[in-house]
């Protein structure tokens, strides 16, 4: 690539990191070199762990974006999370495979964060055979696998910079509490793009419409689900087949199954000892937060209605396994992992609470899937967390304007900005 200097690196590692359970998977690992810098060994390494879950690392390129300002310091690795891209995938295909709908849930425990970092440790002792330490940059859920890291492998890290992904660190499963703040922030959103674009609601029509994934969160994401929308009819009467393409290019459940598998179990924390059930499994939080909002986010409701359809940001919801083709043969496994209650710890309170490594946060005050109340409340106890709040990018800042954020959070975790 123009600029840079990419190598592959695979390493085998366990499937189940305690050795209860047999096999291996891949893991793959990009490393990017700014071409000039190529072969300076005395440059750091940062990881980047991407968002998701169920997602691969991006693809560089050139030499732009947060990628280009990192590669003037450091030696970035882009993780491909087991499962996805490049690395032992996960696919529809591949979990049948596995066998029944138990045997592939009892697989899909071991990608959430904590095997993702014990991957992570793997990998960084390899590479760095003399112990040195590495930074880690986090984007939403790669924050989330941030704070399990520092949770369990503090002595490790030399920085941890989170963009959209200071995740809650309860105990038990706190999948109520995060969808109940952030449906108030997609009605807000959905009220922002129904005042800018009043012509611009989905297709009323009886085929079943699915309004949950959408790009808001992306600078243009208002004027690309409009655009989809002006395209919607073909005039016959019919859906068009460039809004059919177009909507399902905006949804990754076909290629990348774990998000839809494993969304609700990234708030499950472990085992509290809870008297209420929904604070032991997610049991399909988002579904029945859904109904306490009344008929508000009730789709078929709203056609009849003759009102907007209002759209849902990136909750999942149990119909998507029966409405969605690549999901169907999925169903049963998905609702065994929504009613699991022995979901393993992903954060250790005590070394959060007692932490030594900077972290610096840049958290989205409009963010619609990350709630900056709750993610004020992990700073707070995230000791020497520096938070950067700002209302100028909604989820996906790191995209937008990557080399300015990378570079005032790197600031920020090196004191060259002044704690104030």
């Amino acid at each position: 690539v123009q600029g840079l200097v990419l190598t592959s690196h695979v390493f085998q590692v366990p499937l189940d990191h305690s050795g209860e359970e047999s096999g291996t998977v891949d893991v793959f690992v990009r490393e990017v070199a700014a071409a000039s810098k190529a072969n300076d060994t005395s440059l750091p390494y940062l990881i980047y762990l991407q968002g998701g879950p169920g997602f691969e690392s991006p693809r560089p390129m050139d030499a732009g974006g947060w990628i280009g300002a990192a590669v003037e310091r450091f030696r970035v690795l882009l993780l491909d999370q087991r499962g996805t891209g490049s690395s032992t995938p996960v696919t529809a295909r591949s979990l049948t495979q596995k066998g029944d709908a138990r045997t592939q849930a009892e697989y899909l425990k071991f990608f959430r964060a904590d095997s993702i970092v014990q991957d992570a440790e793997m990998i960084r002792r390899a590479l760095l055979p003399d112990g040195a330490k590495w930074t880690t940059l986090g984007q939403s859920f790669g924050g989330f696998c941030t704070l399990s890291y520092l949770s369990m492998f503090p002595e490790a890290l030399e920085r941890s910079l989170i963009t959209g992904g200071l995740a809650p660190t309860s105990e038990g499963c706190s999948a109520d509490e995060v969808y109940t703040a952030l449906f108030k922030r997609v009605r807000a959103q959905n009220a922002k793009y129904y005042q800018r674009f009043p012509q611009g609601a989905p297709p009323r029509t009886p085929i079943t419409w699915c309004p949950s994934s959408h790009p808001y969160h992306k600078a243009g994401g208002m004027e690309r689900v409009h655009y989809l929308m002006e395209s919607a009819w073909d005039g016959t009467g019919e859906l068009s087949l460039a809004f059919l393409k177009g909507y399902t290019g905006m949804l990754a459940y076909d290629t990348n199954p774990i998000y839809a598998l494993l969304h609700e179990s990234i708030y499950c924390n472990g085992q509290a000892e809870h008297a209420d059930p929904s604070k032991r499994a997610s049991n399909w939080a988002a579904e029945r937060v859904r109904r306490n909002q009344g008929s508000h986010f009730d789709a078929s409701r709203a056609v009849e209605d003759d009102r907007p359809v209002p759209f849902t940001g990136e909750m999942v919801f149990p119909f998507m396994f029966d409405e969605m083709a690549a999901l169907r043969p999925l169903k049963e496994v998905a609702h065994l992992l929504a009613a699991k209650e022995d979901w393993p710890a992903l954060y250790r309170s005590e070394a959060l609470t007692k932490n030594t490594v900077p972290v610096a946060a840049a958290a989205y005050y409009e963010d619609m899937y990350v709630e900056m109340a709750l993610s004020q409340a992990t700073a707070d106890q995230v000791q020497g967390t520096r938070m950067w709040v700002t209302s100028e990018y909604m989820h996906s800042g790191v995209r937008e304007d990557g080399p300015k954020i990378f570079n005032r959070l790197v600031a920020l975790a090196d004191d060259e900005i002044p704690i104030r």
